[in-house]
């Protein structure tokens, strides 16, 4: 394999030093790579109309030795280089913090796939389904009786625990009953047959034991080469979305992400190349344009491709709806009661006929838009079927709050991520829930009361944790299982906001001109309470050129963005040196 075509990262990214090089091999340049998939053996599982099942494994032998079959091909690819910061492992801040408890969580339910209890349990969704028991067990018992994970493990094992893992599967984990189709009467569905056949097994159980230990065992130097991976995977899962953003036409699936280069031949221009490569390479041989697109993008504005993937790895829609729901909750339960926004809420709760309803709606719209709220669909959405809904009233407001507080605490005492499921079963097994639901327009039936108030708190919060941090960031590969990608790992390392400009600051105006032309991108940054600053500043830059070496050009937004109860506005210049 040839050089390909090298490129550096641009001056002042906050990636430059994180990113080698990029390199584009492709047909065009007369540089394609060869890619060589194949295959040791192959597993199969079977299941029977009986209800049974069988699990068969396929390894390839040539004469009775070990073989692999594939094949090759001569296709066009990207490589970003890697330099892997030192030490993941010590860097993931307290064991309280959002990434230690994150990083904790998704070694469990790795290691719950991928590690010894796959001896024991060949089904891999039964294994990700017993983790998800054992987990929400433990975590349930640790906030009942306000101790640790240890110690929560210690009485489970005991069987003094509030709820035992068959406890936990009938009611944490419901399963609707389903038909028979062979008319025998009804049955319970399979996979939830497998898990209680799984728990009654000792062996098993003695396993998920043995693997929840994972969650208050200090993380380590033995956790370095899995960081790396979920590192060197959320790198491509970036790098694949800036692609697919630069280049619309261009079909993400028909990518594939590689998070290592496999076996190098021993004259490959890269063989023992330090740190990590992602490789980004299309499944048509001789190449179909995709690359080549990425790499005329890419070389037109490298900024512009890095500044996507950052934009990749910070809070999407579904983590910003998280903040602005509990900030929403903050500010009329504990701000002023004669403010703007609890005003406003109060007279959209009181409004009748929908005239009346839209126009107070409306208003409540603007005054979130003043409080610096982003208005976006999916946070409105969610504002009004959750906290808004008919019936709610400020004393609902307080018990959301309360809980949303609750989640934090308990996850910060516990160092994991807490399952929704278990807050929503501890809130239901509180004494006056029956009332709180009721201020919220919520009657509780007369049969089985337990399980419809468990199943409406459920339904009631909104999602958090790694399901939503990682939502756009899932990339699928045939012939891998990629690690799941984490922004959290990433963001520190970024160091976006190494250089800000306070627009509450005096001469804030000549420091933005000043470092624009010096390094060619600046962050602009103000209270969301205080918008309105945003608005001055884009018109001073839109009026007032930057003098770049013979050039007098406009800065550009990158990117607005939210950093806890913040403005962050990216801007650069597209004709600066890169």
């Amino acid at each position: 394999m040839n050089q390909g075509m090298a490129l550096d990262p641009p001056r002042g990214s906050p990636w430059t030093s994180l990113i080698g090089d990029v390199r584009f091999y492709t047909h065009e340049g007369l540089s394609p790579i060869e890619v060589r998939r194949m295959a040791l053996g192959s597993d199969a599982g079977i299941r029977f109309r009986d209800g049974g099942s069988l699990t068969k494994e396929f390894r390839f032998e040539v004469g009775g030795e070990a073989a692999a079959l594939g094949f090759g091909l001569a296709v066009d690819a990207m490589c970003l280089r890697l330099r892997f910061p030192d030490a993941l492992w010590s860097n993931l801040g307290p064991d309280s913090g959002p990434r230690y408890r994150a990083m904790r969580t998704a070694r469990f339910h790795h290691q719950a796939l991928h590690g010894p209890l796959g001896e024991r349990v060949d089904n891999p969704f039964a294994r990700d389904w017993l983790a998800h028991l054992m987990l929400a067990a433990l975590s349930n018992e640790a906030m009942a009786r306000g101790i640790s994970l240890r110690e929560a493990a210690t009485r489970l094992a005991d069987g003094n625990a509030e709820l035992t893992l068959d406890q936990t599967l009938n009611i944490l984990f419901q399963s609707a009953i389903v038909d028979d189709a062979n008319a025998q009467g009804n049955q319970q569905d399979k996979l939830r047959q497998d898990l209680a056949g799984f728990l009654a097994d000792g062996q098993v159980v003695a396993s998920l034991f043995d693997l929840a230990a994972i969650l208050w065992t200090p993380i380590d130097a033995s956790w370095e080469p899995w960081l790396r991976e979920r590192y060197a995977s959320t790198v491509g899962a970036a790098a694949l979305s800036a692609i697919t953003s630069l280049c619309p036409q261009i079909d993400g699936d028909s990518l594939i992400l590689d998070v290592t280069a496999g076996p190098r031949e021993e004259d490959d221009v890269l063989a023992g190349a330090p740190d990590g490569e992602i490789w980004i390479s299309e499944m048509t041989p001789g190449g179909n344009g995709q690359i080549e697109e990425a790499q005329r993008q890419y070389v037109e504005d490298p900024r512009r491709f890095f500044s996507l993937m950052t934009a990749a790895l910070r809070d999407n829609d579904f983590s910003l709806s998280d903040y602005q729901l509990g900030r929403f909750l903050a500010s009329v339960v504990e701000g002023d009661t004669d403010d703007p926004l609890p005003t406003a809420t109060r007279a959209f709760r009181h409004a009748s006929g929908a005239e009346e309803s839209h126009a107070s709606f409306t208003a409540l719209r603007h005054a979130l838009a003043e409080e610096g709220f982003v208005t976006f669909h999916a946070f409105i959405v969610a504002l009004a079927n959750r906290i808004l809904r008919p019936g709610s009233s400020s004393d609902s407001d307080a018990f959301f709050l309360d809980a949303v507080r609750l989640w934090d605490a308990e996850e910060a005492r516990l160092g994991i991520e807490l399952d929704a499921r278990v807050l929503a079963y501890r809130l239901a097994r509180s004494d006056d829930i029956d009332a709180a639901l009721a201020l919220a327009g919520i009657d509780p039936p007369t049969v089985n009361p337990d399980q419809w108030r468990f199943g409406v708190i459920y339904g009631l919060l909104w999602p958090r944790g790694a399901h939503i941090r990682q939502s756009g960031l899932r990339p699928y590969s045939p012939f891998a299982d990629l690690p799941s990608p984490d922004p959290l790992l990433l963001r520190t390392y970024l160091a976006e906001d190494a250089a800000l400009i306070d627009l509450e600051a005096d001469g804030w105006q000549d420091l933005c001109l000043d470092r624009l032309a010096d390094v060619g991108a600046a962050t602009l940054v103000c209270p969301m309470a205080a918008s309105s600053l945003l608005a001055d500043a884009l018109s001073f830059l839109a009026t007032n050129p930057v003098q770049s070496a013979y050039l007098s050009v406009f800065a550009r937004v990158q990117a607005v963005r939210r950093v806890e109860n913040a403005f962050h506005v990216d801007l650069d210049v597209a004709e600066a040196l890169q």
